[in-house]
């Protein structure tokens, strides 16, 4: 009777280290599978990265290509920044497409071998890029699994700024950029800052008066002026079509103490201001209402007249923006009776949303007819 006892409990041993090893490997093999798939997690999170990375810095060249008529591009150069930037972040294998204005299924790929010019028309709305790592696994190949892979690909194309932040309080007369197809980008100007010139060319803008506001901040301080000419310059944001309250005058002081060689600054774009005023002339309702003195009572040239009875708004301009520009300063004038900033137009990627890419407007901008002044946004699509 002891010996059976015996014997069924040696039984029960043997069975419990089957049970045992059983165990182990299906805990070695979930082990294996955790940690290689842990890896492959990371490793896309990586291409995605290297991918967005790519695609951006790809886009943002054709983008400055695209709004600046003096720069010349070969599609190897297309290829090589946006290899450079997918590298950078850890990408190994990487092929990157040219995305076309007109029609986003036809994209022509880019090679480092391919010398030949970027065209403005038929033109590319950004870029396209694939990234691709295979590596080495760990404990998944016990099971015979010795290589994995990991992919992504990312979308990033340039379209004109709706919004914008970051710009600096000066505000430009839309004509002061009408110099051909491609605007001013390229050219010298000369801001001044004097009455007379700057009268109908340009204004000092209050950021934080957007219309139908009538507050003290349509006509900006000096202190908030200082503030908004040094980086990171206004942290809102100003939109097109918006009406931005602003000052037509002078302050020489703000130009001299807060302008350095080198900045770059976004500028609004205007292209008419409105004035509110509580003249009798300007008064419709008015008997002794005369368009001719309303507009002759104007201090400053190109101002359109408006009557307000609300005091508010009595004495306020406010700016109608149409776009933005970027401006490079040479250097500032500080001598003289007319002070102001001596620099050149760019073209230059901004911080902000943009107006759809795939309107017409957009293609016209990017065939040359274009609603832009330099300008432009990139940011991911896909």
């Amino acid at each position: 009777m002891f010996k059976q006892l015996r014997s069924g409990t040696t039984k029960e041993k043997g069975q419990v280290i089957v049970l045992v090893a059983l165990m182990l490997m299906t805990l070695l093999g979930l082990t294996a599978i955790a940690i290689d798939l842990s890896h492959v997690f990371v490793q896309r999170r990586n291409m995605q990265n290297a991918a967005d990375a790519g695609a951006l810095a790809g886009a943002r060249l054709v983008a400055l290509f695209s709004a600046d008529p003096t720069m010349n591009l070969r599609h190897r150069d297309v290829y090589l920044e946006a290899l450079r930037a997918a590298e950078a972040n850890g990408a190994q294998n990487i092929t990157a497409y040219l995305v076309h204005c007109g029609d986003r299924a036809l994209n022509k790929r880019l090679l480092p071998t391919d010398y030949s010019a970027l065209q403005r028309c038929p033109c590319a709305c950004g870029v396209w890029v694939k990234t691709e790592n295979r590596f080495d696994t760990w404990l998944a190949r016990i099971f015979g699994v010795n290589e994995l892979s990991a992919k992504a690909e990312a979308q990033a194309e340039f379209g004109l700024p709706q919004e914008c932040t970051g710009v600096a309080p000066i505000a430009l007369r839309n004509t002061v950029m009408e110099g051909g197809t491609w605007g001013k980008v390229g050219s010298t100007y000369t801001i001044w800052d004097s009455e007379k010139k700057a009268s109908a060319t340009r204004g000092w803008l209050g950021l934080d008066c957007k219309y139908p506001s009538g507050t003290s901040a349509c006509s900006p301080s000096a202190s908030d002026l200082a503030v908004w000419m040094d980086p990171p310059y206004y942290t809102g944001w100003i939109e097109y079509g918006q009406y931005i309250g602003g000052d037509p005058g002078t302050k020489t002081s703000i130009l001299v103490n807060h302008t350095t060689k080198g900045e770059i600054l976004i500028i609004p774009i205007f292209d008419y201001v409105y004035h509110y005023t509580n003249n009798k002339y300007c008064d419709p309702n008015d008997p002794k209402y005369d368009k001719d003195l309303c507009y002759a009572g104007e201090t400053y040239e190109g101002t359109i007249p408006v009557y307000s009875p609300d005091l508010a708004y009595n004495g306020k301009y406010y700016y109608h923006i149409v776009g933005f520009a970027a401006f490079e300063v040479d250097r500032v004038i500080t001598q003289g009776g007319d002070k102001g900033i001596v620099g050149k137009f760019i073209s230059e990627v901004a911080q902000g949303d943009w107006r759809c890419p795939t309107c017409p407007g957009h293609v016209e901008y990017a065939n040359g007819r274009k609603d832009s002044y330099g300008v432009v946004v990139v940011k991911l699509t896909k």
